[in-house]
């Protein structure tokens, strides 16, 4: 079965650490992505997900080959006519989600 490759979800994790951080301030402040600002984040998002792969092989399968369906389209995509909203609202926990 294949995989998102691990660098391909480090980068893109590195990639939404550098979008959240422009607004550490708590305003918008855009800054360039690239690897001198964002090289530490890349490397612990790996170090991160080899622990994961060593750890729990399989589970490190299941969870990358999950990420590999939902971002190649292998999964049938909900059709914006019919139950499209409320079939992704049964993919989340609204009462266990953190209200402070």
């Amino acid at each position: 079965e294949k995989e998102v490759p691990l660098a391909m979800l480090a980068l893109a994790a590195t990639a939404l650490h550098a979008s959240i951080s422009e607004w550490r301030s708590g305003v918008y402040k855009p800054a360039a992505f690239s690897g001198d600002c964002y090289l530490d984040a890349y490397q612990e998002h790996i170090l991160l997900l080899k622990g994961i792969q060593d750890q729990n092989p399989r589970a490190y399968h299941v969870m990358m080959h999950k990420l590999y369906k939902d971002a190649s389209g292998l999964v049938p995509a909900m059709t914006l006519a019919g139950n499209a909203h409320s079939d992704a609202l049964s993919h989340v926990d609204i009462a266990g989600m953190d209200i402070e």
